[in-house]
């Protein structure tokens, strides 16, 4: 019954039945494995510990990894420095293409599955994608040359386990022991497992910039393991400049001074928060008035207006035929859908800009002009306007359309009906009229905030101060106004402060790292303008770690700040191909050249199976192997897992030997160096 119900859609509908007898059936093997267990009388004390590392102590961490295959096959320049030439060269020598054509072929097919998975409407379909290619091809190269080495470094590896398996068997004992050569782990398989190897740093900027969309502007490294803050953009298409920031630092016992380097990163984030803001928040002089500013304000609004007012039934017909507008008007179609409330609400977020936004903009643009054909009706839209009560959200939306070089009202022309004239009679009055009124919202907004800051004594004794926006008057020149004093400077700081982006310090704790450090170091960085301070131990990030980490660290700066609480996307919101290929492409954009070689913690790549009948030969294998020198067999035990030692949670047991397997190259001339596992089994436990 229960292979009934396994094997055919009938458990979809009694899946708790199912989960229940699963659990049961486990309960059950775990019994009887503890009494096997129990009855062992040699293998629990054959080794001190259940994992240990033979000559491990000169053995430096990589990535966090203890062992990896970086140990075997050090540095490779060629990958670091991302030299194609050589890189080819390394390739073909090491038999992981066989020609420039084959290597050719691949990297066509990295092209196709990157238009596939990652649309870039920039790119004509069939192009290669110039930029992001590159990038996919240096995170996945050296998963092509890890498995060239498994399958060069395998012969020798059976070899040597076929070797052991005879000299057990030629005891007089008359138990049976066999050997069984396990395939080598295909190149999808090592794609997918090799998150689980790689380094804190890699998992948590992944997490935040790759699979939490619009959640965080950039990452500030200071992880590194030296004085330089790293930093990294968001440079996705849909990038908020206004999201958080991210300080990623470690606590490390062996380093105290890693701290410092997250404290200066933490306090660059500040000025750097406060420089965007106090371009928006300034003081004013003692000459100028916010009521002038506004005059200049309405007086550009009023000269939009006079010009919309041309606007005939001709140019409405001519806008709403154009199948291919121009990036200009475009964008201020984007703005008015904004500014009148037409289309899907944005939020608190900048309105979409990549392609498929402007274009959903640009249709409702075109069925509001379809549903107003009368000039007058039109334009009285525009004139009946509303300007005082743009929102926040709203001038948010309409900022990036602003600054975006391409939104410049066209100048003026005269000449006959004509996508230029078009612009000029149409369009530049729009874009005048957008610019005007952003213009003046934000000067009303922040004269609002001004007045309730006084209202509250926030600006102490210079509540009489009016924060004005460093935004020029259209149609004036730019300028800014300086401040009147020490007062009116701490007011503007702590109206930036408020509004600067939040500042999420996440900290890895390395082995060692004690809670008095890190009480220590999350009270200095919170002094230093961290909104908010998070940790996790190196190996708890996988497996969903990081994004519990960075999620915790968004809720707790949201709430020390008093902002309203704002869900972060959903985890799978990003599809597994396409998190695939963005996990490649980070891989290059980590500051970490290690990062390039996470596949490389997989130490299973060439394996193979020796089972035993009695826990005597299970003790011979180990005692062969550990006899095993590079220098007269070409290999040696690096590190050993005795799970007969304490038992996995399930209650089986194996022995695990990893191997380092040194390969002259007879047929290539290229000697091998590659880490090979080599699981000994007791038939008892395998056929409970």
């Amino acid at each position: 019954v229960t292979w009934y119900l396994l094997y055919s859609d009938v458990a979809r509908f009694v899946i708790g039945d199912v989960r229940a007898r699963a659990t049961a059936l486990l309960q059950e093997h775990e019994v009887s494995l503890n009494e096997m267990w129990h009855a062992l009388k040699i293998l629990p004390t054959m080794t001190e510990t259940a994992t240990s590392y033979p000559g491990g102590s000169s053995r430096e961490m990589y990535n966090g990894n203890a062992l990896h295959q970086w140990h075997a096959h050090s540095d490779l320049k060629w990958l670091a420095q991302q030299n194609v030439v050589n890189a080819l060269e390394t390739l073909i020598h090491h038999q992981a293409f066989t020609s420039l054509e084959e290597f050719c072929s691949w990297v066509g097919e990295l092209n196709a599955h990157l238009s596939a998975v990652h649309v870039d409407k920039t790119v004509q379909p069939g192009a290669f994608d110039h930029k992001r290619l590159p990038l996919v091809m240096w995170g996945g190269v050296y998963v092509q040359w890890l498995l060239s080495e498994a399958d060069r470094a395998a012969p020798a590896f059976h070899s040597i386990a076929d070797r052991l398996v005879n000299e057990v068997r030629s005891d007089a004992s008359g138990d049976a022991i066999g050997y069984e050569r396990a395939p080598n782990k295909g190149r999808a398989r090592v794609e997918k497992k090799q998150k689980d190897y790689a380094s804190p740093g890699l998992h948590i900027i992944h997490e935040a910039l790759d699979l939490m969309p619009g959640c965080f502007a950039k990452v500030l490294r200071a992880d590194l393991g030296h004085d330089t803050v790293h930093e990294i953009l968001d440079d996705s298409p849909d990038a908020d400049p206004g999201a958080a920031t991210l300080v990623l630092g470690r606590i490390c016992a062996s380093d105290p001074e890693s701290i410092e380097v997250a404290l200066s990163a933490v306090k660059r984030a500040v000025e750097e928060g406060q420089a965007q803001c106090s371009s928006a928040l300034v003081e004013p002089s003692a000459t100028s008035s916010f009521d002038d500013e506004r005059q200049e304000d309405l007086k550009a609004i009023e000269e939009s207006l006079s010009l919309l007012r041309q606007i005939s039934k001709h140019h409405l017909c001519e806008m709403r035929s154009l199948s291919h507008p121009p990036p200009r008007m475009m964008l201020a179609a984007a703005a008015i859908c904004t500014l009148l409330g037409l289309g899907p609400s944005q939020g608190k977020k900048a309105r979409n800009l990549s392609e498929r936004g402007m274009q959903d903009s640009w249709m409702t643009f075109i069925k509001f002009i379809s549903g107003h054909q009368s000039p007058s009706t039109f334009i009285s839209l525009f004139e009946e306007f509303d300007k005082d009560i743009v929102s926040e959200d709203e001038v948010a939306q309409v900022e990036p359309i602003v600054k975006n070089k391409d939104f410049q009202p066209p100048a003026a022309t005269k000449h006959r009906l004509s996508q230029a004239t078009l612009e000029g009679t149409f369009v530049r009055p729009l874009c005048m009229w957008v610019r005007a009124i952003y213009g003046y919202a934000r000067r009303h907004l922040a004269a609002s905030a001004a007045a309730r800051h006084r209202s509250s004594g926030a600006l102490g004794a210079t509540g009489n101060l009016l924060a004005s926006v460093a935004l020029p008057a259209a149609g004036a020149s730019s300028s800014t106004s300086s401040g009147t004093g020490a007062a009116s400077g701490e007011a503007v700081t702590a109206a930036t402060a408020a509004q600067r982006p939040l500042i999420v310090a996440a900290l890895v704790l390395w082995t060692g790292a004690s809670d008095e450090l890190l009480s220590q170091a999350g009270d200095r960085l919170l002094a230093a303008g961290a909104d908010a301070v998070v940790s996790r131990r190196f190996d708890r990030l996988e497996l969903g770690g990081a994004r519990e980490l960075l999620v915790e660290g968004l809720t707790a700066a949201r709430r020390a700040r008093v902002l309203p609480e704002e869900p972060a996307p959903p985890a799978g919101a990003v599809s597994s191909e396409k998190a695939q290929l963005l996990f490649d492409i980070r891989k290059c954009k980590t500051g970490h050249t290690g990062d390039l070689l996470c596949a490389g913690g997989l130490l299973d790549l060439v394996r193979g199976s020796i089972v035993c009948t009695t826990e005597e030969q299970v003790r011979q294998v180990f005692e062969l192997a550990m006899r095993l020198t590079v220098k007269h067999d070409g290999c040696e035990v690096v590190r050993i897992k005795n799970g007969f030692h304490t038992p996995a949670v399930g209650g089986y047991c194996d022995l695990k030997l990893f191997l380092f397997v040194t390969k002259d190259g007879h047929d290539d001339g290229v000697k091998v160096y590659h880490i090979c596992e080599l699981q000994v089994h007791l038939k008892a436990f395998l056929d409970c």
